[in-house]
């Protein structure tokens, strides 16, 4: 029963969870996914040491998302020969999808280290725990920068000639003030800092901030430099390793224009997701803030903002969202009060 190779039988295990099986299956439904591991285990009570019938229900278990099911099945063999190394690759495989990792570890190591896998089987087996890795450690960092050069026609924000009308007077303005184009360094950072709360269902405290430059060789009155920063916790709503998430944040942001402070800001906001499916997410937003202008009091006051949107992914590679932004400045000045609201439409492929 067991006499296949055992570098045959850790691919196989490897394939069907990294996606083999699921492709031999994709047309089978799951009633008869659920009825042929009926089957098998009423075939398990009738021969209870058959590993081949208890391997196939495995499989089946695995394939119907049933891990719980497949982990019994898996470690009821180790009993009968626990050299069986295509057991503990699907044990870690299935350990691995229910969050489990210290026991995914533990399979995938032994394997490595003592069953001599085969180099592909290895490199499968080298993702999980690469990736348990990732998933296990206590704080981490990840961002991007980026340089460049900026081109310019008119760098330093004025009009596009001299003559101009101000409270219908005709004023000619001095050349200096008169747009010039210019080339300037533009630099951008983006990063993003979480630590494990050491809560169930992966609940993180997440810190993003962005810095954005953009000073040209000559000109100054175009110049940016602005800094934003959101920091809190992002808290599972269910004790489901997936599922519905809440994230509670504070903010700050601050802009400088012309190499002069404009205006600074510190807000309050919440995030929302929903993973509904394998295929559909929906998410949220809500973000108010003050912003404290440096001379123009005028557009002192609060910002507020809100977004709604799903997203669609038929396969790993396909994307499609759809997204509902609005956006207000409720200023100390009714004149300079603004609303705006927007639809996206996005597909990625």
């Amino acid at each position: 029963m067991v006499g296949r190779g055992r570098a045959a039988g850790i691919a196989l295990a490897v394939l069907a969870f990294a996606g083999g099986a699921a492709a031999q299956n994709a047309s089978v439904s799951d009633s008869d996914l659920r009825a042929r591991q009926t089957a098998l285990y009423q075939a398990l009570l009738a021969e209870p040491d058959n590993l081949d019938i208890m391997f196939e229900h495995a499989l089946v278990s695995v394939e119907l998302r049933d891990f719980e099911s497949a982990i019994t099945t898996l470690e009821r063999m180790l009993i009968y020969n626990p050299a069986l190394s295509r057991a503990k690759v699907e044990l870690g495989a299935a350990y691995f999808r229910l969050g489990a990792y210290e026991n995914s570890r533990y399979y995938f190591d032994d394997v490595l280290a003592n069953h001599n896998p085969p180099p592909e089987v290895a490199r499968r087996i080298n993702v999980f725990v690469d990736e348990i890795g990732k998933r296990t450690q206590t704080s981490g960092f990840s961002g991007i920068a980026s340089f460049g050069l900026a081109y310019s026609s008119n760098a330093n924000l004025g009009p596009p000639n001299a003559d101009v009308l101000f409270f219908d007077t005709d004023f000619t303005l001095n050349p200096d003030f008169v747009e010039a184009d210019d080339i300037g360094v533009r630099a951008l950072a983006q990063g993003r800092h979480y630590y494990d709360l050491n809560r169930p269902n992966n609940d993180v405290w997440l810190s993003d901030f962005q810095i954005f430059s953009l000073h040209y060789f000559e000109e100054t009155a175009g110049d940016i430099d602005s800094f934003t920063f959101q920091t809190g916790p992002r808290l599972a709503l269910t004790p489901r390793s997936y599922g519905p998430t809440i994230r509670p944040f504070v903010s700050g942001e601050l802009l400088n224009s012309g190499n002069d402070l404009l205006y600074y800001g510190a807000g309050v906001g919440v995030d929302f997701s929903n993973t509904l499916s394998d295929e559909v997410n929906i998410f949220a937003a809500f973000e108010t803030k003050w912003r404290e202008y440096d001379e123009r009091n005028d557009f002192d006051g609060l910002s507020i903002s809100a977004v709604l949107g799903a997203a669609y992914s038929p396969d790993a590679n396909t994307t499609f969202s759809a997204v509902v932004i609005g956006d207000t400045d409720q200023t100390s000045a009714d004149f300079n009060t603004n609303y705006e609201l927007g639809l996206r439409l996005a597909a990625v492929r």
